[in-house]
């Protein structure tokens, strides 16, 4: 097993510019036509832009879901394997003395595309057999334990049971993962096989576990060696540019800084996809290799086949596709650059960013109670962020949980109880006994509290048993006059569209928790963003569409800073008279200093 590792890295250097060429032209016309195609023919067949966290389980387990997701799943990795088997042929061809271009690999992953897409399919079934006993157990486990109490009931109090479940969980997801692993190692050799002996998927699975199987352990251990040396160099990468650009942002020469960081970032950009691609090609060739010396085929025949490939008629000579390739990654690397100073630009003229008080201000006072509210006002929050739910009877209150068992140590759900019945509820005890005899206050209660002296950002919360939540959220603000005092925001698209259908005049904004593809198709006036899915670009981007931007939740300092160089507009914070500090701090700064923070934001410094 060792020569054979070797004889994989004197491939690799032997053949380095044409492997590198395939795999950097196929990653560049996989971004540039297929993927915005997949992404086309994704929002077709879910028939909406987005679709809500909320509802991702349920659209799952839908008939259009799974032929959405059995699909995008198909193609993703059809597109995997073409890459691998281009990579494969010029590998194995040089082992054979026969010469396989840049061109030659195309026609060969074009003609293999409908095999490759066959075993694509071949192998999601055979791993959605393998993960489906986890996904039972999940499924058990949650219709056990999460079906009589909201999730945030666990989160925040953890129930012994819950905890223990919670461990069976990952043991069983940590065992499901290993053996994924194994049988994909097996059948990792069935890319050369259909693409170049032409077996059909099923007996190419077979034959390539039949080659491994003798072999695995050793062929594992050289599988982590290459996996686990990329992840170091791109995390080695990530470390010097970090901090390197921190060093000159600190050095005091603030042009010479700026000018360092956006270089090196786009460096950095372009040494992480260097190291990605040199990692498909070691891969690839690695098992190439060994595939080619384990195989109890003819190797004339072998040969004769991949003579066949290597005499097809090249659109480009003599690997001038090579030199295209790496002409077009190094204008990718001038536009990065470009594109990098471009987000670095501008962001100084934007207005301040302002505070909401998450549930208003929750760390000192029961959440979405009138004290929390009150105090969100003292320490200064411009917003104060609500949940509001209806009540079987159509009466509007103020709770996250879709019951009041965290919060009042009531196992009801919200939407089965009377506004009579919520009202009793007390609420202030098990946050402190400074605020016993605390109620769940009602949506018009919290709107005169903040008449005048504040701005409430109503979170609509959705879950079953909801009648008319957006119509009577609308009309209770219609009614005090506050359409301008208010924004609407929600996890349910459709409960936000109802909002601007019913108030065009009232802002109203989308929560994105999960990654959402072409976030423009929404008809919103803000993104309310989780901060970890937040970067320069997504905030440019919005601006440029009119659209603010509300970053959740965050409560670290340093972190307010980063999204405020960011360019967010609104922090939702459980801590708002800290953001309200540290935000002031920030502002006080110059213009250059306010673009080195910028830059320091990228860095995450």
């Amino acid at each position: 097993m060792n020569e054979l590792f070797a004889a994989a890295l004197g491939v690799v250097k032997t053949r380095a510019l044409p492997l590198a060429g395939f795999a950097i032209l196929f990653r560049l016309t996989q971004t540039v036509l297929l993927l915005p195609l997949l992404a086309m023919a994704g929002r077709t067949l879910t028939g909406r832009p987005v679709i809500d966290s909320t509802d991702l389980v349920r659209f799952a387990l839908s008939p259009r879901g799974a032929i959405t997701i059995g699909l995008t799943g198909s193609v993703l990795l059809t597109l995997y394997l073409m890459e691998q088997a281009g990579l494969a042929a010029i590998a194995v061809a040089h082992l054979h003395g026969v010469k396989v271009s840049v061109t030659d690999a195309f026609h060969l992953v074009g003609s293999s595309m409908l095999p490759l897409l066959r075993l694509a399919v071949a192998l999601l079934w055979r791993g959605l057999l393998i993960v489906l006993p986890m996904l039972l157990v999940a499924g058990l486990l949650a219709w056990r334990f999460l079906r009589n109490r909201d999730i945030h009931y666990y989160l925040d109090l953890k129930p012994p049971a819950a905890v223990a479940a919670a461990v069976f969980l990952a043991a069983v997801m940590l065992f499901t993962a290993i053996v994924l692993a194994y049988w994909a190692l097996h059948w990792r050799m069935s890319v050369p096989i259909t693409a170049l002996e032409g077996l059909p998927a099923a007996e190419a699975l077979r034959e390539s576990a039949a080659i491994v199987h003798p072999v695995w352990f050793r062929l594992a251990l050289y599988w982590l060696l290459i996996l686990g040396t990329g992840a170091l160099f791109s995390s080695g990468v990530a470390w010097v540019v970090h901090q390197a650009g921190l060093l000159a942002l600190g050095s005091g020469a603030a042009r010479l800084g700026v000018i360092v960081v956006v270089a090196m970032v786009a460096l950095a950009a372009g040494l992480h996809a260097l190291i990605g691609g040199t990692m498909a090609v070691t891969d690839a060739t690695l098992f190439a290799t060994a595939w080619d010396a384990l195989r109890e085929g003819s190797r004339p025949e072998l040969t004769a086949r991949l003579q066949e490939i290597g005499d097809l008629p090249d659109m480009l000579l003599n690997d001038h596709a090579t030199r295209i390739a790496l002409l077009a990654s190094g204008v990718l690397f001038v536009l990065g650059a470009v594109n990098a100073w471009r987000l670095s630009d501008g962001l100084v003229k934007r207005l301040p960013v302002q505070v909401t008080a998450h549930r208003g201000s929750a760390k000192d006072a029961p959440e979405n109670s009138l004290s929390a509210i009150r105090q969100a006002i003292v320490d200064g929050a411009d917003y104060v962020e609500i949940d509001v739910q209806e009540t079987v009877d159509g009466g509007l209150v103020l709770i996250h949980d879709a019951d009041l068992a965290r919060v009042a140590g009531v196992p009801r759900r919200v939407t089965e109880m009377t506004l009579a019945e919520v009202k009793e509820a007390e609420i202030g005890s098990r946050f402190d006994p400074r605020f016993t005899g605390e109620r769940i206050p009602t949506l018009d209660e919290a709107l005169e509290a903040v008449e005048g002296k504040a701005r409430l950002n109503i979170e609509l919360k959705y879950f079953p048993g909801e009648q008319h939540l957006a119509e009577r959220v609308v009309e209770a603000i219609r009614a005090r006059g506050m359409s301008d005092d208010v924004v609407i925001q929600s996890l349910s698209y459709d409960g936000v569209r109802d909002v601007r259908r019913l108030a065009p005049r009232i802002l109203a904004g989308y929560l994105i928790a999960t990654p959402v593809r072409n976030p423009e198709l929404l008809d919103v006036d803000f993104y309310a963003v989780s901060q970890r899915l937040i970067d320069p670009n997504f905030v440019l981007q919005a601006h440029r569409r009119g659209r603010k931007v509300f970053a959740w939740t965050v409560n670290d300092s340093a972190q307010m800073v980063n999204l405020a160089g960011m360019g967010v507009d609104n922090l939702i914070t459980s801590v708002p008279a800290d953001a309200v500090r540290v935000l002031r701090e920030h502002w006080a700064k110059n213009p250059v200093e306010l673009r080195l923070a910028r830059l320091r934001a990228w860095l995450g410094g």
